[in-house]
């Protein structure tokens, strides 16, 4: 028998322990039925985001899930612990318009990537979005920036903030505050492009930039050198659309 149906057999018993059929427990998780068979089977293993899903489901520690998905006692030490935080969900360009209404459902989460990355925080959330287009120079379609998930009275003015907007889906953007019209302006790096407002109920998640991952034949020197003189000349036009 291998490892997968040992795994298999175990989520079984679970579930026939407190005597559910497939289907109710898939639609309590927020599954497919097909998707749950599929990890009794064996024919697919559950992912960090579906583990805990299964984890706070059956109050059983994800310690007890793993020992039983590798058929061995598994004694995970805080360093395991914090291996498995420095995970982070990949959301590619073309996963960029399903997000505006999968970011919170687990079955379009679990279908993400998941992506290594060191110095992550295990007491936060991170996300890591593919960046496309060259409004945010030096950074170009293709590079990944990384961001930790925020609440909107933490932004800070001028930085730069993954915003995940409903008409849009994540933007990379700099962030300016305005009161007055209940929203952030939204605002390039590159003049080429305008600022534009978005309301604060228009915004869906958050993420203060953290890293990026970046690929030399991506990279424009050209634009990276002028970056401090187009955020002189953002600020100009922040002060033209907010008047003192």
């Amino acid at each position: 028998m291998s490892l997968k149906k040992t795994f298999g057999d175990s989520l079984k018993l679970l579930r026939k322990g407190i005597g559910k059929t497939q289907q109710q427990v898939a639609e309590e998780m927020n599954m497919t039925r097909s998707q749950w068979a599929s990890y009794e089977l064996g024919t697919n293993e559950p992912n960090l985001t579906a583990l805990t899903v299964i984890s706070n489901y059956f109050n059983t520690p994800i310690e007890s899930l793993l020992s039983k998905r590798f058929g061995r006692n598994v004694n995970l030490k805080m360093d395991t612990v914090a291996n498995i935080y420095t995970k982070c969900l990949f959301v590619p360009h073309r996963a960029a318009a399903g997000y505006r209404t999968g970011f919170t459902d687990p079955i379009f989460l679990e279908n993400l990537s998941m992506i290594d990355f060191p110095g992550l925080d295990k007491n936060a959330t991170y996300r890591a979005f593919e960046i496309h287009g060259d409004s945010m120079p030096p950074f170009q379609s293709g590079f990944i920036v990384i961001g930790r998930q925020v609440e909107p009275d933490a932004l800070k003015n001028l930085e730069r903030y993954i915003v995940v907007t409903a008409h849009d889906g994540p933007v990379f953007k700099r962030v300016q505050y305005d009161f007055k019209k209940n929203g952030v302006i939204l605002i390039s790096d590159n003049p080429e492009f305008a600022p534009y407002l978005v309301g604060f109920d228009e915004i869906l998640e958050l993420w203060s930039f953290f890293a990026f991952i970046g690929f030399e034949k991506l990279l424009d020197f050209d634009k990276a050198e002028h970056v401090i003189d187009r955020l002189i000349r953002i600020e100009e036009k922040i002060d033209r659309i907010i008047p003192d």
